[in-house]
């Protein structure tokens, strides 16, 4: 655990500013110097996962021939025209499995495989909070709270699309649709639930006052109430064989909720805000189906990542520098012990404790 304890740690003193006169919005807004601490706490996250043992990692399936590992080693012995001719292997999509061939011209090496997914997995993150972020190291932490991390040690499939995802929201600001479709496309063919990250492009400029917003809260709570019968018409769209499982996830929607509120309360007519909003807002939908089937959760993952930008917008315009300070610290505190209690009560991540690949167990 204390590796993790380190990164917080690390992103606590990358907040900090380097002048006593400015404080970290005002130096986040300059760009200087938290361009470099980003650059730096993106490294730090990228040994995190490049270094870690295989056996962190449920369906990495270490030390049998099957799951992401085995499967890697297996797809590396095929010849190309097999894998361009095969027309199913395990439950992989097409993309996926050409992916573990290319890799494979490099080094067939496991753990260079798992350090390549690490790499194309946070990289498009770090783009994505240095671009857009208005606190990059706080975004860090408050991803570090969130499911969607525990994603990079076992769901390599869905974080190479997520990737690709985040990749293509560049081209939702700069008003792209063309490239920003081709893209996401490009993600289905790693995870064929990409495809629901296309309402992303509508939804971000989908204008919503604090009315609206008030009726959206009333929808949340009709959809789940309603969350069973609506789950089993939704499921066709990605799975035909899901069937309706409680699993309990009842305290994340909690939260996802009071912080929609949250934001609901003190947001602003902003365009930016208001588009990190809606597409928040989707991840409250999908968690409303969580407690139903996990399926519905992996689909919320797409739509969690906007809220590490989120939180630091609505922060970074609160004029008070005092309430600023207290709510950021707020934030950093409560998101940094849930990741920690997510990490060390996950039975698929096997994220604790934590091993160095070249470490025995």
């Amino acid at each position: 655990m204390y590796i993790y304890v380190i990164f917080l740690g690390l992103a606590l003193l990358f907040s900090l500013p380097v002048s006593s006169q400015e404080d970290a919005v005002a130096l986040s807004r300059s760009k200087q110097p938290f361009q470099t601490r980003t650059l730096l706490l993106f490294f730090c996250l990228f040994l995190l996962f490049a270094l870690r043992h295989p056996s962190m990692g449920n369906d990495l399936h270490y030390g049998s021939g099957n799951g992401y590992l085995g499967s890697f080693s297996l797809i590396s012995s095929f010849s190309w025209k097999k894998v361009f001719l095969i027309e199913k292997f395990m439950n992989y999509e097409k993309g996926y499995i050409l992916f573990n061939k290319l890799v494979s011209i490099f080094s067939k090496n496991q753990q260079f495989f798992l350090a390549v997914v690490a790499f194309l997995g946070l990289y498009p993150i770090y783009q994505l909070f240095k671009k857009n972020s208005a606190l990059p190291m706080l975004s860090y932490v408050i991803y570090f709270g969130l499911p969607v991390f525990l994603m990079m040690f076992s769901g390599l499939r869905q974080v190479l699309a997520m990737g690709i995802c985040l990749a293509a929201f560049t081209y939702v600001r700069q008003k792209k649709p063309i490239k920003f479709v081709a893209l996401v496309l490009l993600a289905t063919f790693f995870h064929s639930s990409a495809f629901v990250f296309l309402v992303v492009y509508p939804l971000y400029y989908l204008k919503m006052n604090k009315k609206r917003r008030v009726i959206s809260l009333f929808v949340l709570a009709v959809i789940y109430l309603l969350k069973a019968p609506l789950f089993k018409v939704l499921s066709v769209l990605f799975k035909d064989s899901v069937q309706v499982q409680e699993t309990g996830a009842l305290t994340l929607l909690i939260v996802f909720v009071l912080i929609y509120i949250f934001c609901t309360i003190f947001s602003s007519q902003d365009q930016e805000l208001n588009g990190y909003m809606n597409l928040f807002y989707m991840a409250c939908v999908a968690q409303c189906f969580a407690g139903v089937h996990e399926l519905a959760m992996r689909v919320g993952y797409y739509f969690m990542m906007f809220l590490p930008l989120l939180l630091p917008k609505l922060i970074a315009e609160m004029s008070n520098k005092t309430d600023r300070k207290i709510v950021t610290a707020g934030v950093f505190v409560c998101f940094g012990l849930y990741g920690l209690y997510s990490l060390s009560t996950s039975f698929w991540a096997d994220a604790v404790p934590y091993y160095f690949f070249w470490q025995k167990i």
